[in-house]
């Protein structure tokens, strides 16, 4: 059963249509702090090298489809245990290979990562130099409850204060609570960013609340904050959106959750607050396939007492569920119809391996698609990267021109249970949705997923069929999958983001 929340896109979009919203409540996330979030959440991901049996990566820039120069080799290497240690970086200078940065990750007993350092090669000095830290703890179920990231000052030989994350889960692994530290001219700490959330005794969020630092004043300023009731079936029923505003929180927006019959998301409505009363303002409209895959979101908006189209997202799917296609398109008065804005499509092999990504954008001046970027992946049997090509748009041609592969070589072999390497196999793993095991065996296995905690969350069996397991509704977090037979049992973790 789905639960659906507001997702970020729509806020965003109430923001900049809402029109009481004054200057004091401009502020947006800087693109620093967003650099750094996404730096975090790459980094967390990197514990995932420990699955691999990868050995070294080299990079070529092509100049033509055939001629190509090296640029970068990256080998890798990992501990007794298979995880990773460090990663050499050399660049390729006077026709040979010269070291360029080392990057050494620390893992704790459950593979989490609590120590990333990154060095540069100083080639004056002949040594290594520090260039990035950032150092993990974590609290008992798994969840990552402090970050600090650091910048090495070559001037003043000492650390610069760049980024620090203080997070706050439950038992449930809901985040309960965020701060967020820069560092300001003197090298200390200064807060930025804290946010909210409380939950009910069903474990869903019931409000979220968003403040700034003032720095001129030395306190915390409230900005926003977020109402959300609940059916009785845990299906959201409402939001209400705050702003703080002439020093208290005055109601902004209202969003209403419609479902269909088998309580599959259908709709949104939301209305503005104004003069005391509730005006009609956006309305978004979905569509589904039999497999419950979004096809089309319609958003509209309320204009001269009618609804009016404003844009359209059409999607496309395989026959494993995976999205090939996504089409954005707005309504234009002046052309009486919808005009393109953006597309993006993928491919996946028959494992689910995602094989290309291209993105494009519409040319009204052209009347056809431009390349923005293209990726294309090969793996083999194991479901491993043996090469990444990276496209360009070239425009005399209208066509992908290649403009960087890097070839991906394997030769450290690490320990695998005989029944999982040549029986089963689990995928996507990180998962968001959906954990597919394709099984090879004939017997009737039963399986777990176990929390960090230890406690058991969903027990199925497989009878030499293909399954698939929906962790949609699991907290974000680290699971273990226990694959049960008769003569053993293998435990293989899984990362849910």
């Amino acid at each position: 059963m789905k639960k659906p929340l507001l997702p970020i896109i729509y806020f965003i979009v109430f923001l900049i249509f809402a029109g009481n919203i004054s200057a004091q409540q401009s502020v947006i996330i800087s693109d620093e702090v967003l650099e750094l979030r996404a730096q975090k959440t790459e980094l967390l991901n990197t514990m995932l090298l420990t699955e691999t049996i990868l050995d070294s990566v080299i990079h070529y820039k092509y100049t033509s489809e055939t001629d190509s120069v090296r640029i970068l080799k990256k080998i890798f290497k990992v501990d007794d245990d298979g995880k990773f240690e460090t990663r050499m970086e050399y660049s390729w200078h006077n026709n040979q290979w010269v070291d360029s940065a080392k990057t050494e990750i620390t893992f704790n007993d459950l593979g989490l990562i609590i120590l990333y350092d990154q060095f540069l090669w100083d080639i004056e000095q002949s040594t290594w130099v520090h260039f990035k830290n950032m150092t993990f703890t974590y609290d008992e179920n798994g969840y990552d409850d402090l970050l600090t990231y650091l910048i090495w000052n070559t001037e003043s030989n000492e650390w610069d204060k760049s980024y620090k994350e203080d997070s706050d889960y439950n038992e449930h692994g809901n985040l309960l609570s965020i701060v967020e530290w820069l560092g300001n001219d003197n090298n200390d700490w200064e807060y930025y960013y804290k946010e909210i959330n409380t939950y009910n005794t069903n474990k869903y969020l019931i409000e979220s609340y968003i403040a700034f630092w003032n720095v001129d004043i030395e306190e915390w300023e409230n900005y926003q904050k977020e109402e959300f009731t609940y059916h009785e079936s845990g299906l959201t029923k409402d939001r209400l959106y705050y702003l703080w505003m002439a020093g208290e929180w005055q109601l902004s927006l209202k969003t209403d959750y419609y479902y269909t019959v088998s309580d599959v998301f259908d709709s949104l409505v939301t209305y503005q607050w104004n003069l005391d009363e509730w005006l009609l303002f956006a309305q978004t409209k979905y569509e589904y396939d039999e497999n419950d895959n979004l096809l089309s979101r319609l958003e509209l908006r309320w204009e001269n007492e009618a609804w009016a189209d404003k844009v359209k997202t059409e999607m496309e799917y395989d026959e494993n569920n995976n999205r090939i296609l996504y089409v954005r398109s707005s309504w234009s008065e002046s052309e009486d119809g919808w005009v393109y804005e953006n597309k993006f499509e993928d491919l996946y092999d028959e494992m689910n391996n995602h094989t290309m990504r291209s993105s494009y954008y519409w040319s009204l001046e052209l009347d056809q698609w431009i390349g923005l970027s293209m990726s294309e992946s090969v793996y083999n049997d194991e479901r491993k990267t043996l090469l990444r090509a990276e496209y360009i748009w070239d425009e005399l041609l209208a066509d992908w021109a290649v403009d960087e592969k890097a070839f991906y070589y394997r030769s450290i072999v690490t320990q695998m249970p005989e029944m999982e390497a040549n029986n089963f196999l689990v995928y996507p793993n990180p998962v968001k949705n959906t954990l597919f095991i394709k099984s090879q065996s004939s017997k009737n296995i039963s399986c777990t997923i176990v929390s960090m905690s230890g406690r058991q969350i969903i027990q199925f069996d497989i009878n030499g069929s293909d399954v698939r397991i929906s962790m949609e509704n699991l907290p974000k977090g680290i699971y273990f999958l226990q694959i049960n037979s008769e003569s053993e049992t293998i435990t293989k973790k899984v990362i849910k983001y």
